[in-house]
This record gives structure tokens, C-alpha cells and sequence, in this order.
């Protein structure tokens, strides 16, 4: 599944030997999802609620593969409490690709808050796509993507990767050193919270980490990049993986 640098990616089939199918059943239409890393706990969590419905075909090779890519797109709308304040949170959001386009079956998989996810649905099914294809043939696939709810104005699906969750982390990276609290940062009481992202080759070594948005320190923003980039990923697809970072003084 392609959460391309976020997207999860399904498809299905091909008589060439590198796809895998998962169930069986004649009866059921057919859908692939691409595995980006194995042992994706969002892969899985996505197939487990699709496989009574459907036939899952997992492929592990993009020859011969063209991903989809959205023609129409709409935000979800901002959601309020009862009194009035904006909700926020994530919602990832579950959903099949079908051969035209068209978006069938969204799901949520999460929600910080369940009263999101009825926008968060309601956006997704006006989304439009052109097909995947497969050896030239459009074939349905699988999808995913966070929506954020930011303040009152505020409310998107991300096509990028995201921030990383604990689980996602787990399942993609084999080597995660912490970084350290450097002593001069702690001696100004300096702290921050940064977003960073990860370039990620084949062999799952890290070549590049950039700032997306800094601590507000150099020296935590230092610390950051040198951390990530000795992280190691498992191998696959190239990818790119934004990871957010906090520096906190104890007692603070």
C-alpha cells in the first residue's frame, strides 16, 4: 500500500510472478496493494477490513506499475464542539481506487477524535483519481490518507508521508538512536519542536534529512539532523519520511 511518502497503495494481480495473492475467492473483485516495507501496520490494518470483500493482491515490484494521482480534491470541512471550539486531530482514512477513478468503501483505520471522521469521510468519497495501472491495463487499488484538523479554518488530506507513528516508525526503521540533549541547549534552557524529513534510498540508509520546520534553535536543529541521519530503514521503494522531534527540559 503506497502511504506515499504517504499514500497507501493498492492494486491488483499480475501473471508475472511478483505479485502475491492474499485470499482467494473467485467471487470477490480484485484490488492490489503495493508494499512499500513489510510488516506495515497500516498495510495490514487496511487489508484485515477489506478481505471479506475483496481479493487482495499484494505486489512488491512497480515494474510495469503507474500509481493514480488525484484529479479532484476536497478538504474536509473544519468540525466544532458543542461549545463551539474547533476540534483537532487526525483521521486516517482507508479507501479503494476503483478502475475509473472512482473512490469506493472509505473506512477510517484511526481518529484522535471520533468526531471527525464523518467529515473526514464525506471529503474523501468526492476525491477523484486517475486509475493505476498495471502492464497498461487500469486495474482498482487501495489508498490512504491522514486528514488533519487544524483550528477553524483548517482541514486537509496530506499525499505526503505524514508525521511517522510510533507503530509506523517500529515497522519501518530497524535503527533508531535517540538524540541527545545538547549540554549547551540545556544550559540556556533552550527548548523546541521541530519537523524533519527523511530521504530514505533502497537499501533503507538514510542519504539526506532536511528542516521542515525548525526547533527555533540551531543547536537542537544540529543535534536533530545529525540523529536522523544515522537511522536506518528497512529496504524498499525510495521514500521520503517526515519525523517530528521535541526537546523538553524536565520540570518545564
Amino acid at each position: 500500500m503506497r502511504l506515499v511518502a504517504s499514500v497507501l497503495l493498492v492494486t491488483v494481480v499480475t501473471s508475472t510472478g511478483f505479485a502475491q495473492q492474499s485470499t482467494a475467492t473467485k467471487e470477490k473483485p480484485s484490488v492490489y496493494n503495493l508494499i512499500w516495507w513489510e510488516n506495515d501496520p497500516v498495510d495490514k490494518a487496511a487489508e484485515d477490513v477489506y478481505a471479506a470483500r475483496f481479493n487482495i493482491i499484494e505486489l512488491r515490484e512497480k515494474k510495469g506499475f503507474t500509481e493514480g494521482k488525484p484529479t479532484t480534491q476536497v478538504s474536509p470541512l473544519p468540525v466544532r464542539s458543542q461549545s463551539g471550539r474547533p476540534i483537532n486531530g487526525k483521521v486516517y482514512v482507508a479507501f479503494i481506487v476503483t478502475s475509473d477513478g472512482r473512490v469506493i468503501e472509505p473506512l477510517v483505520l484511526s481518529s484522535t477524535d471520533k468526531r471527525l471522521t464523518s467529515a473526514a469521510l464525506a471529503a474523501i468519497r468526492q476525491w477523484r483519481f486517475t486509475p493505476s495501472r498495471l502492464n497498461g491495463s487500469a486495474v482498482s487499488t487501495i489508498w490512504g490518507l491522514p486528514a488533519t484538523f487544524e483550528g477553524p479554518m483548517k482541514a486537509s488530506f496530506t499525499l505526503a508521508r505524514g508525521e511517522l507513528s510510533e507503530a509506523e516508525a517500529k515497522a519501518m526503521f530497524v535503527r533508531t538512536p535517540a538524540p541527545d540533549y545538547p549540554y549547551d541547549a540545556r544550559r540556556r534552557r533552550e527548548e523546541g519542536t521541530g519537523l524533519f524529513r527523511l530521504h530514505v534510498d533502497e537499501r533503507g540508509k538514510v542519504t539526506k534529512v532536511t528542516i521542515l520546520k525548525s526547533t527555533g534553535h540551531q543547536a537542537l536543529d544540529a543535534e536533530a539532523l545529525k540523529t536522523y541521519k544515522a537511522w536506518l530503514a528497512r529496504p524498499g521503494e525510495r521514500r521520503k519520511v517526515d519525523v517530528p522531534l521535541r526537546f523538553v527540559l524536565r520540570g518545564s
